[in-house]
Parts: C-alpha cells; sequence; structure tokens
C-alpha cells in the first residue's frame, strides 16, 4: 500500500517546520504509522545526527552507507545521487507507514499545504501545483486567499488547522 503524502511548502521562516511537527503529532494521535521528508535544499553537509560513533567510522573507511539497528529504531545515513520524491517515498511503504509528511519539494506534485509569510505576494500561489490549502500569517492574507477559491486557514488558528487536517483522513 502506497502512503498518503502531504507537502508543506514556503519560503524559509513561514513556519514549515512547525506546521509539520503539528501534523505529524496529529497523525500519530490518529493512530497512523507516520514518517516525514525533510529537503535540506543546501550544498552544505547534514548535520550529523548520530556522532562520532561506529557508523561514523564505517563511513570515513569509506561506506558508500551505513545503517544503525537497534530493538527498536533504526537510522540511515548514504552518500547518494539525488532522486525523486517518490522514490525517498517507497523507502516508507516498506516500513508499512501510512502517512509521509514532507517539508518542502516545493516542484513536486503531491497534494500541499502552503505556507505563506507576511511579505509574500498573494501570487507567490502560482508557483505551486496541487494546493490543498493556505496557511497564512496575517487575517488580511487568509481572506484574500479565501476570495481566490483557496481553503485559507490563519496561522494561529491551530485547531482549525487540526480540524481540517481531520476531515481529510477520515
Amino acid at each position: 500500500m502506497q502512503p498518503k503524502v502531504l507537502q508543506v511548502v514556503g519560503y524559509q521562516n513561514s513556519g514549515k517546520t512547525t506546521l509539520v511537527t503539528l501534523l505529524i503529532n496529529l497523525f500519530s494521535d490518529l493512530g497512523f504509522q507516520v514518517g516525514s521528508v525533510k529537503h535540506h535544499g543546501h550544498k552544505t553537509p547534514l548535520e550529523k545526527v548520530v556522532g562520532d560513533k561506529d557508523s561514523d567510522k564505517h563511513r570515513r573507511a569509506g561506506a558508500q552507507g551505513t545503517l544503525v539497528v537497534s530493538p527498536n529504531e533504526l537510522y540511515f545515513t548514504a552518500s547518494i545521487e539525488e532522486q525523486s520524491l517518490e522514490k525517498y517515498i517507497e523507502g516508507f511503504r516498506a516500513f508499512g507507514y501510512e502517512q509521509v509528511i514532507v517539508e518542502g519539494f516545493k516542484r513536486e506534485s503531491f497534494p500541499k499545504v502552503v505556507m505563506v509569510r507576511r511579505e509574500d505576494p498573494v501570487t507567490m500561489i502560482d508557483m505551486f501545483t496541487n494546493v490543498y490549502a493556505v496557511v497564512t500569517e496575517t487575517k488580511e492574507q487568509q481572506k484574500l486567499f479565501s476570495q481566490k477559491g483557496y481553503i485559507s486557514i490563519f496561522r494561529e488558528d491551530r485547531d482549525e488547522i487540526v480540524n481540517w487536517v481531520r476531515e481529510q483522513v477520515t
């Protein structure tokens, strides 16, 4: 079974990570197995999660990928050529995940929630495909996007965000 995917996109400091963590908590509370994908759009190295451990020694020795496994979790890191988002999501399917929340990957075509900052022009929405909802920083923006025909939610109204997400999954 292919997991359902919901993307959260927007410019830097628009509240994407805050919304992603809210969605992960919500889907988990609803009983879903949830995975997440975070796009790191910079050429700078990713921060090490494991630290100076045996797996890092394996990498320094030349391993292209390492998998650290404990009885209840795993950590995988690899040197890769960038793949499609669909390829990354396929990995979650192998572990039975039902929902994947994606932060970033603006150009992909999965259902999206677009985060809009105060300074973002209303026309920015035109750069995205498959927009399901817009989360705005101001009430004025919320009204503008609603008038354009989008489901528009004020960012500070977490109850409305939660209710909207629940409607989508039930």
